[in-house]
């Protein structure tokens, strides 16, 4: 036989006889059913939340993160524009004050072969890329890289084209390594190590 106390409604403190007359009460006059309903709805709607709650967690130190190297690097290509601009300065004044210093730099001899000012122009893209290693660690194009000896005025001039043969002959040298393709068609290439002791 059910207790007294399990025949009051808790909402109300009504009494009744059976357990079914509470039951119908609490559902009409006090909307209980729903109520559990709504409340296991609730529950699945919270645990929803805590997910992507716990997904912005671990996303949003990432996000800062990849702002952080973003600015970064930004500093260091301005770091590298202004340096090339400073040496591109001491090299003008170096050759006001001794000639033969851009002279023999830039030499070309017009009575050379073809084969010997090939290897000439492949061994500037070599001496710069070895001599700017520091600038160019995050990678580059032959066409940057061609670009960049051009307005240092480095080494006898050459087309982007002939520059990309030179990268490809490095590649296979193993002074440089194939990275990614970057927008436009073009090869990025990485410096891999000191390339002395494999000169040719």
């Amino acid at each position: 036989m059910p207790t007294a106390t399990a025949m009051t409604c808790p909402e109300c403190g009504r009494a009744f006889s059976t357990v079914q007359g509470l039951g119908r009460h609490r559902t009409t006059a006090h909307g209980a059913a729903k109520t559990a309903r709504s409340a296991k709805r609730t529950t699945a709607t919270d645990v929803v939340l805590e997910v992507r709650e716990e997904l912005r967690d671990l996303v949003t130190p990432l996000r800062e993160k990849h702002r952080s190297i973003s600015a970064r690097l930004s500093v260091l290509d301005m770091e590298a524009a202004e340096l090339r601009a400073a040496r591109k300065d001491i090299e003008a004044v170096l050759a006001k004050l001794d000639p033969s210093t851009a002279a023999n730099r830039k030499k070309v001899s017009a009575n050379v072969g073809t084969k010997t000012r090939e290897e000439e122009k492949r061994k500037a893209v070599r001496e710069f890329i070895e001599l700017n290693h520091q600038s160019l660690a995050e990678g580059f194009t032959a066409a940057e890289l061609n670009r960049m000896m051009k307005e240092d005025e480095f080494g006898p001039v050459m087309s982007a084209e002939k520059t990309r043969v030179f990268m490809q002959q490095l590649q296979s040298e193993g002074v440089v390594r194939a990275d990614r393709i970057v927008k436009g068609g073009g090869m990025q290439y990485l410096i891999v190590g000191n390339s002395d002791a494999q000169a040719t």
